[in-house]
């Protein structure tokens, strides 16, 4: 298992929210609070990669932006 993960996500209120400062990411949300129970009762720890341009669309190349193309690219 996995000590530490690197989750992808594209936040939504109500569901997952973002508050960063220059040291620490926050995560607020419905989502956030299942991944804290989760993360505590299973032993391991996560941060957040965003993407700016949000889900993703698929260019006309079928290459994909966003979330997905970071995904799919397995970009750090």
């Amino acid at each position: 298992m996995y000590s530490h993960l690197r989750l992808v996500i594209d936040p939504h209120k109500p569901w997952i929210l973002i508050n960063e400062t220059i040291d620490k990411q926050y995560c607020e949300g419905i989502q956030c609070q299942l991944l804290k129970y989760v993360s505590k009762s299973l032993n391991f720890t996560y941060e957040f990669i965003t993407d700016e341009e949000g889900f993703g669309l698929q260019l006309s190349d079928k290459s994909w932006t966003g979330v997905v193309g970071r995904i799919l690219k397995n970009v750090d």
